[in-house]
């Protein structure tokens, strides 16, 4: 009877795990429809504004250009992949690169289509506590992915400002700087919290959780595994973030290092659409005028900071591309900085799902 017993809850287990499965299987799709029509819909939108442009794609699939561009995109992925292996590393975790280059790309599929980013940080920690890694150290692995670039661009931007001289022909929105700004300024305010005022940060876990348990939302049971549970990844992730710093230093001059290339590898295919189109720009003008555009997007609330991106690279670079070009310059940046990943990471996504739905029923 007992056996019997064990069975039915076993069953209706992995039923509820099929109906979350299912259920987050049609989530993503729906939001990465959605975030592909927005990026169309954008698209659509600047070639109304500019009163149409030359939509010749092939352009950059001509001559030298296009193995630019694949060279550009191997280092891109490559970059972006190291840079996560060795924030890894210093963290004393040591998982498989297969496993790193699986992760790199789920967070740019999930990542580009939720909003502000936010699905990229979890799809992360979920796949490394999936392989053994507590959640702590795994919160800390991703907290810091993202903390290395915000201080590159906390550097970069005013010396990017102050530097380039070509930025007067620009007009900028005073309200997406300050948006950009205080957003930057939470941000950090929320790490240093979360580190060095650790206590207070679980006195305030703790304090949420009991509220919780006097409104009868968890039972007393629950309230005693789930304060643990957090408060032990709490403290690992503490001590996971301050080891970043005090441990390992060759590992940690090698994340930032991977990192900044990363963001360059990135910056690269702007510089070769825009040679491939015959303009002579100077390369430092294109590398200052992406760190601007890329600090904004990091920050868009927009899924994957469609319609923000597409308008404020559009615009910027507007100044010196002509209209007649600037739609599928746009166009060209976005699918191979963005969209190329995306359908990577949505492959794996997709057939890590049914990957598994036919190892069950078989």
């Amino acid at each position: 009877m007992a056996k019997y017993v064990r069975n039915i809850e076993k069953l209706e287990s992995e039923k509820i795990k099929e109906k979350i499965t299912y259920k987050r299987l049609k989530y993503y799709s729906l939001l990465a429809i959605i975030t592909f029509i927005f990026s169309l819909l954008s698209i659509i939108a600047i070639y109304k504004i500019v009163g149409g442009a030359d939509l010749n794609f092939y352009r950059f699939f001509e001559g030298k250009t296009v193995i630019w561009l694949f060279i550009c995109l191997f280092m891109y992925f490559a970059f972006d992949c190291f840079r996560f292996y060795f924030i890894l590393k210093s963290l004393n975790i040591t998982i498989p690169v297969k496993l790193v280059m699986k992760i790199t790309f789920l967070n740019v599929f999930v990542s580009n289509i939720t909003p502000s980013a936010a699905g990229g940080g979890f799809i992360q920690i979920y796949y490394l506590n999936k392989y053994g890694v507590n959640i702590g150290d795994a919160t800390a692995a991703t907290t810091i992915r993202t903390a290395i670039t915000i201080v590159f661009f906390i550097i970069a931007v005013p010396i990017t400002i102050i530097m380039e001289k070509n930025f007067k022909y620009i007009p900028y929105h005073l309200s997406f700087v300050i948006y950009t700004v205080i957003v930057t300024f939470i941000y950090i305010i929320i790490i240093i919290f979360t580190v060095y005022k650790s206590r207070l940060f679980k006195k305030s876990i703790y304090f949420i959780l009991r509220k919780l348990r006097k409104k009868k939302l968890i039972s007393r049971k629950h309230f005693k595994k789930v304060s643990t549970f957090f408060l032990r990844e709490v403290s690992i992730y503490t001590y996971s973030m301050l080891d970043f710093i005090k441990t390992t230093p060759h590992y940690t001059i090698l994340s930032v290092i991977f990192s900044a290339l990363f963001l360059f590898s990135s910056f690269t295919f702007s510089i070769i659409l825009i040679k491939s189109l015959g303009y002579s720009i100077p390369v430092s003008t294109i590398i200052s005028y992406q760190i601007i555009i890329t600090f904004i997007m990091y920050f868009a609330p927009t899924p994957g900071s469609t319609g923000i991106a597409e308008g404020a690279y559009s615009y910027i670079f507007s100044s010196f591309i002509n209209r007649n070009d600037i739609v599928i310059l746009t166009a060209a940046w976005r699918f191979f900085t963005i969209y190329i990943g995306m359908i990577i990471g949505m492959f794996i996504f997709y057939y890590g799902i049914i990957k598994n739905f036919v190892i069950k029923k078989n």
